[in-house]
């Protein structure tokens, strides 16, 4: 697309998140280090994410993989990542075309 485009100069690259602070995602790992409060933390949530808590929350209590990544402290800010689409938009990325950014603290670095 990237190639296709550039006759019209639009640039086309893309933003490759990693795990990005949201209110679904802090409850949830709130529940995992604090178990004793779920209900608490639960209570305090629109009710539209409840549910989908509790069930991303009985999937990695299955999966100690899952669980050991929601702490492991490479967690970005939904402005970390607008940063991020807004150098890509800006003039100061007029030389990149056609790449994926990814955006994720270093987290898959070195896999």
């Amino acid at each position: 697309m990237a190639l296709d485009l550039l006759e019209y100069n639009v640039r086309v690259n893309c933003v490759c998140p990693g795990h990005v602070d949201n209110e679904f995602f802090l409850a949830a790992k709130a529940i995992i280090a604090e178990p004793w409060r779920e209900q608490e933390i639960l209570a305090s949530q629109p009710a539209s994410i409840q549910k989908k808590i509790m069930e991303r929350l009985a999937a990695l209590r299955d999966n100690p993989v899952g669980r050991a990544s929601m702490g492991r402290g490479f967690n970005g800010t939904p402005q970390e990542l607008a940063n991020a689409i807004v150098f890509l938009a800006s003039d100061e990325a007029s030389f990149i075309n056609g790449e994926c950014l990814v955006v994720d603290g270093g987290s898959s670095a070195g896999k």
